[in-house]
């Protein structure tokens, strides 16, 4: 209970304070800077799906969505 109730309460949680941890740790520079206050563009078609940006990202705003299968 205390655990989830600590977590309601983080400030920075989900919300990027452009630390650019993520456009620095993309082996495949897929991470696109947009300028201060834009915060950042994903290329998706340059992305590996590696999870580095994600790992890495100290307030948790980057979140990892599988792709769907392809038949």
């Amino acid at each position: 209970k205390e655990a989830v109730y600590e977590a309601k309460r983080c400030l920075s949680c989900g919300n990027c304070y452009e630390c650019d941890g993520c456009f620095g740790a993309c082996p495949e520079d897929a991470v696109i800077k947009l300028g201060p206050g834009k915060r950042y563009r994903y290329n998706y078609d340059l992305c590996t799906g590696c999870a580095v940006c994600f790992e890495q990202c100290p307030c948790h705003a980057i979140e990892m969505i599988p792709e769907p299968a392809e038949a």
